[in-house]
């Protein structure tokens, strides 16, 4: 799963909980990628310097929009939840 799961499963999380899971993953990639660009494609450390930067800003904003998803989705299966919850004990009271 791409996100952290609280004890409560259906407890929505921070940006900052998901992007820091994923932190060291992601920066290793990040280093591997701009090194490979440096030694294979001769890419001056400016541009590196632009790409790194580029990969920074995008990690951050995959972490806000993975979380902002998370959460949608926690609150549809919350309601989903106490929907169910509701007309079983509706059931329950007709019989």
């Amino acid at each position: 799963m791409l996100w952290r799961m609280s004890e409560d499963k259906y407890t929505p999380i921070s940006m900052w909980t998901t992007y820091r899971r994923r932190i060291l993953p992601t920066q290793i990639l990040f280093i591997v990628i701009c090194s490979a660009l440096a030694f294979f494609y001769r890419v001056p450390l400016e541009r590196l310097a632009v790409y790194f930067v580029f990969f920074q800003l995008l990690a951050v904003f995959s972490a806000w929009q993975g979380t902002r998803v998370h959460n949608r989705l926690t609150e549809i299966e919350r309601k989903r939840q106490l929907l169910l919850k509701a007309t079983e004990e509706a059931r329950a009271n007709r019989r």
